[in-house]
């Protein structure tokens, strides 16, 4: 468990050298904590073993008066001429990937809460018209749970003499313009009419946006 080599970042992370550094141990040159939360030498000992690599995972670590971090690491083996020599722990910081994923999610819950909350009917759908989803005003003024209608064609909850017009303002928005309105009747699951005015926007993912 001796290390016989490192490269230059995490000798300037570490803040250490080459000569104190090359042949110590590795328990010697990392913190404790890390042995002890992933079993690191455990880990390390089975690759020589099996002459696998390990799978990826994460670990968090925070040094006295630093911020935590997140850290993706892995160990392969390198093998010799008969067996195992050595093996190789690649580790990458990758507190700020989460920390920015875990803020796209947040986002994207508050959206949802606001979406599902509108008192207007709020849906989308993909480029073709098939519906995605169906906001809690869509359910209760229309009498169609979201299990039902999804993909299924926006234009088939819609009168027949104006479904034509619906696929010809869907197919307009598809070759690249921009929102647009448009007076439809939604059918209700008991066959009623209701009178929506509608406001048709492309989203960026190329699905469509239909309020």
């Amino acid at each position: 468990m001796r290390i016989v080599s490192v490269n230059r970042n995490f000798l300037e992370k570490s803040r250490r050298s080459l000569y104190n550094t090359i042949g110590h141990r590795l328990e010697k040159i990392l913190p404790p904590v890390i042995f002890d939360g992933i079993m690191l030498i455990g880990q390390i000992r089975e690759v020589f073993e099996k002459n696998k690599p390990t799978m990826g995972e994460r670990t968090r670590y925070r040094a006295p008066g630093i911020p935590m971090r997140i850290y993706y690491y892995r160990i392969f083996p390198l093998p010799g001429n008969r067996a195992v020599e050595s093996a190789m722990l690649l580790v990458d910081d990758v507190t700020e990937q989460v920390r920015l994923g875990e803020e796209v999610r947040r986002i994207e819950r508050h959206l949802a809460s606001i979406v599902e909350s509108a008192s207007d009917i709020v849906l989308s759908t993909d480029i073709k018209g098939r519906i995605w989803t169906w906001n809690a005003a869509a359910r209760k003024l229309s009498g169609y749970s979201e299990y039902e209608v999804k993909e299924h064609f926006f234009f088939e909850y819609c009168t027949a003499d104006q479904q034509k017009e619906v696929k010809e303002l869907f197919a307009s928005i598809k070759t690249g313009k921009k929102s647009q309105m448009a007076e439809w009747d939604l059918i209700t699951r008991h066959g009623a009419t209701v009178p929506v005015s509608w406001v048709l926007s492309p989203m960026k993912d190329d699905s469509l946006f239909i309020s």
